[in-house]
């Protein structure tokens, strides 16, 4: 029901086509831009987020990696530095100048910021630092730290966590000393990796921060170290510091022994990513609004475009329609349009050709429906005004052909055979059956087998060669025997005709058996014939269904009743014909093209019966019912 509605709206409300293709744009275009900024704004957020998150996870899990190469760099620097033969010549003739030498190639393509020889008492023989020199003893230990056993360990100093590698150097097992290979975490280390991870660091020592790339506070919950104290991998969460929110992964540092030494962490912020999603966001607004101005102009200039081309169609389509082929629809594109032009143009050069065509086909068969209206006109009963006999007919084709038929004549003397019928159907189809159907009806009259008769062999006869094609008939037939005064007649469905009585009231004569051509023969085998005493004058009034079935001033049917009170007043008014009185009417109420044919037969016999039983003078020239049957039809 509702979508009902819908539709009805739709078809009340009528669209251009340049509102229509503004619509679709609207609808497909705008809207799911829109909707897709919206969603992409709030996707990229959340996207955003879960990208940080990963990309502290993955520098944290690189800033372990990382570590964990320099102190694989620091131990291969020891061993190399170990296995060097120029080092046993130091130990062996003692000359530490030889050692400046191999250490700056050693700290000069290694990850190593300190490099230090020791022999096998602990005492430094050669230190040296990238950079300064510092006090080496700040960060050798011998007593405490280095045993005769290669390994890599971490322990603080100052504002740095320093990484500490060594190897021992024997000859034939026997310990001739150390090479110690040191790194510093400090800010050297913190802003070079700043700027290869993007994202701030900080070192912090067990209890505070010792370097940091951004400003830091240096107070932090105890909650915090205590995390990194217990911790053995990286430890993520969320922290607020300087009134703004960072996301940080810390990885905790500890020495051989599982001391927690310190912890470097990483720091990335949250108001720095929100930044970028604002400059996304304004950029795909910005996209956006663009799109929607190229949409709307594309849509009016294509609107515009295609409304002239439509124009120009729904034009030369509305002369068509109001009968003018001579037309020509120009649309200058080549698209799709331009080939709907290009049809309709070849459409109508096709329509006029077959106009031209059908108009001499229609002029040959309109000549021929009108020869074959003469002739048929010729075959309408004529009319006769002879002392036995008056016949007066009219007779109103609704086509050229018609399927009325009427016909009166006597077989023999004394009788007189009076018939009118309707063939199913109009036009030259039920013209070319009445044919067949009036010569059959009047070999029959001729032989004279009476009205019930006449009835069964016509139904059997239109069964035989008519059945196929749905066509039956109608057919009124009455005998009048003037010696014996009465009237034999059958009617086959056909309407009431009437009978003018002494008193001058019309009697409806109804119909006796169906119409001939649609039932098996065996119900036209009861009784289908009703007799009647008469005395002379007999006037009959006989027409077809096409002179009451007509729609009349007032729009509605006419009517068999109303019909029948014309018929009585020409009656009672002693007219020459009972029919005056509604042609009349119908000359002054008739609009337009009448729906079916009229036929219209006012038949008297005026013959009277002698005491003898003869009847007077019926063989006259002039005078009498006339031998044979004239077949009068339509």
């Amino acid at each position: 029901m509702v979508l009902g509605r819908r539709r009805k709206i739709l078809r009340t409300v009528r669209f251009s086509i340049r509102t229509r293709l503004a619509l679709v744009i609207v609808g497909a275009v705008i809207v799911p831009l829109v909707a897709t900024a919206l969603l992409s704004v709030r996707f990229f957020r959340n996207y955003l987020r879960s990208q940080e998150y990963a990309a502290i996870v993955a520098s944290a899990e690189q800033l372990d990696d990382i570590i964990d190469m320099e102190k694989e760099d620091l131990l291969g620097v020891t061993k190399a530095v170990a296995s060097d033969r120029r080092l046993l010549q130091v130990f062996t003739d003692g000359r530490h100048n030889r050692l400046s030498e191999l250490a700056r190639v050693y700290l000069a393509v290694t990850r190593a910021g300190m490099l230090a020889v020791l022999d096998a008492s602990g005492k430094v023989l050669f230190f040296q630092e990238k950079g300064t020199v510092p006090n080496p003893t700040a960060f050798i230990r011998v007593d405490e730290d280095v045993i005769p056993v290669g390994g890599v360990d971490v322990f603080p100093h100052r504002r740095s966590i320093v990484i500490r590698a060594w190897e021992p150097v024997f000859v034939r097992h026997r310990l001739l000393g150390h090479v110690v290979a040191l790194e510093r975490l400090d800010a050297t280390f913190a802003e070079r990796w700043k700027r290869t991870l993007g994202l701030d660091v900080v070192i912090f020592s067990p209890d505070t921060v010792l370097y940091s790339t951004f400003p830091f506070p240096v107070g932090m919950s105890p909650e915090w170290f205590e995390r990194l104290r217990v911790a053995r991998r990286q430890v993520y969460r969320h922290v607020v510091l300087n009134g703004e929110r960072y996301l940080s992964a810390a990885l905790p540092l500890v020495d051989r022994h599982g001391r927690y030494l310190g912890a470097v962490a990483i720091f990335a912020s949250e108001e720095k990513a929100m930044r970028a999603v604002t400059a996304t966001e304004r950029m795909i607004w910005l996209t956006g609004g663009i799109a929607l101005l190229v949409a709307l102009v594309f849509s009016v200039v294509l609107g515009d475009s295609i409304r002239r081309a439509v124009d120009e169609l729904v034009r030369k389509m509305r002369l068509v329609m109001e009968g003018d082929y001579d037309v020509q629809a120009v649309v200058p594109t080549r698209d799709e349009l331009g080939q709907l032009a290009d049809g309709f143009n070849e459409m109508i050069a096709r329509v006029r050709e077959h106009q031209r065509t059908i108009l001499e086909q229609k002029a040959v068969l309109e000549e021929q429906l009108r020869v074959a209206g003469r002739v048929q006109r010729l075959l309408v009963p004529r009319e006769v005004d002879e002392p036995c006999l008056r016949v007066r007919v009219a007779y109103l084709p609704a086509l050229e052909v018609s399927g009325d038929y009427a016909a009166y004549g006597s077989p023999k003397e004394g009788v007189v055979y009076a018939l009118i019928g309707d063939v199913s159907g109009h036009g030259a189809a039920a013209a070319l059956v009445m044919s067949r159907v009036s010569a059959f009806v009047e070999e029959r009259v001729n032989w004279d087998v009476g009205p019930a008769e006449i009835v069964r062999a016509l139904n059997g006869f239109l069964r035989e060669h008519f059945s196929t094609a749905n066509v039956f008939a109608t057919l009124f037939c009455a005998r009048v025997d003037l010696r014996a005064g009465e009237i034999r007649y059958a009617s086959a469905g056909h309407p009431s005709q009437f009978l003018l009585q002494p008193d001058g009231k019309l009697v409806g004569l109804e119909a006796t058996c169906p119409p001939a051509g649609l039932l098996p023969d065996a119900v036209f085998q009861q009784e289908v014939e009703r007799r009647l005493e008469v005395e002379a004058p007999v006037r009959l009034l006989l027409f077809t269904d096409g002179a009451y079935e007509l729609t009349w001033n007032d729009g509605e049917m006419l009517g068999l009743s109303r019909f029948q009170e014309f018929l009585q007043r020409a009656v009672s008014e002693g007219r020459e014909s009972a029919f005056e009185i509604f042609l009349e009417a119908l000359r002054r109420e008739r609009v337009g093209q009448l729906e079916d044919d009229i036929l219209l037969v006012d038949f008297t016999t005026r013959c009277v019966r002698t005491s003898s039983g003869a009847v007077n003078s019926t063989t006259e020239e002039k005078g009498g019912v006339r031998d044979g049957v004239s077949p009068h039809k339509r």
